[in-house]
């Protein structure tokens, strides 16, 4: 009777074998079994693209006269402005546009310090106290840092420089006004 259990426990244990070697030979495929994804993408490229243009309507108050400003990007520099008594000034309109595919937003507005120079030092300092400078929107609202600009998109200002026409004080000397100046930096929004 012993030979008789000793085989049958030779064929539990070769049966036992077989099915490990099955369930691990099913296990491997199914673990080995090769996942392919095919796919494309495309990454189009972005352009960055804001000017600044002069507006050809510029208005001038008094008798001031104006000369077209050097405009490169979205820099206003050399403007040329002559203003000789109170009520005097002028209204530039500028525009700005978003040629390029970004948004963006006014990162930060450099506006030149307006100084005055004259044979006359204290008739310089009397008409520089008289001018104000101001860059706003055309419907005459406030530019602050942040206002966007969306791609495609057109933007009004108007630069005024004015002499205060409630002004008294009318100079004997020639004043020149320098540091009308704006630089507009735009960043992607």
């Amino acid at each position: 009777m012993k030979k008789k259990d000793d085989r049958s426990s030779l064929f539990m244990a070769c049966g036992a074998l077989l099915v490990s070697v099955i369930t691990l030979t099913i296990a491997y495929a199914v673990l080995s079994t090769t996942l392919t994804i095919k796919g494309s993408a495309k990454i189009n490229s972005a352009t960055w693209n804001i000017n600044i243009t002069a507006g050809d309507d510029f208005t001038t108050y008094g008798r001031a006269k104006f000369g077209y400003p050097t405009i490169k990007s979205t820099t206003i520099s050399d403007m040329k402005v002559e203003l000789f008594q109170p009520g005097d000034g002028v209204k530039f309109p500028f525009t700005v546009r978003n040629d390029g595919s970004l948004d963006a937003k006014l990162k930060e507005i450099n506006k030149g310090t307006i100084s005055c120079s004259s044979t006359n030092p204290v008739n310089a300092q009397k008409v520089c106290d008289n001018i104000t400078y101001t860059i706003k929107y055309d419907d005459r609202s406030e530019i602050l840092e942040g206002d966007e600009i969306k791609s495609g998109g057109v933007q009004f200002f108007v630069l005024e420089i004015m002499y205060n026409k409630n002004s008294d004080f009318v100079s004997p000397t020639e004043v020149s006004i320098d540091g009308i100046d704006v630089v507009l930096l735009y960043e992607q929004k």
